[in-house]
């Protein structure tokens, strides 16, 4: 029943009215971990972790599940899984996804970027090194954490 909704609600802010091609429409543009439980288009109650999709046809936005994007075969699991990861350890690294999105998006400068990808498989930093690749993953925890 819910993943009727979920198509019916989205087919109606898509430009084709078969899924299957309606679906191909919508894009990942954002991620966010709320505070307050919101519910996911398909009905599903509660979601604390948000994706906003943009349909790149027709520019519609909406806000769906965790669980809902993967229908897109979207890559926010990855993000989310990697953000819970350098919460618990913020020396930890953020995976190519979510570094590649935070870039994307504009969270993260271009030199920072280069910087994590020069450092990313690396086992030791310096003190430097790390300081800055813990910078940049709060930038990014800071942008997806919205209060």
């Amino acid at each position: 029943m819910s993943e009727y909704k979920l198509t019916t609600e989205l087919l109606k802010l898509s430009q084709s009215q078969k899924w299957n091609e309606a679906k191909l429409e919508w894009e990942l543009a954002d991620v966010e971990e709320v505070e307050e439980p919101e519910t996911c288009l398909c009905g599903h109650f509660p979601i604390l972790e948000v994706c906003m999709i943009e349909n790149a046809r027709t520019q519609q936005n909406a806000r769906v599940g965790n669980s809902c994007v993967k229908k897109f075969n979207n890559k926010s699991d990855k993000i989310f899984r990697s953000v819970a990861s350098v919460k618990k350890k913020p020396e930890k690294s953020v995976n190519s996804e979510t570094l590649e999105f935070a870039r994307q998006k504009g969270w993260v400068t271009t030199k920072d970027y280069e910087f994590y990808i020069d450092i990313l498989r690396r086992r030791s930093l310096s003190e430097k090194q790390l300081a800055w690749k813990k910078s940049v993953n709060n930038k990014i925890l800071c942008r997806i954490k919205r209060n």
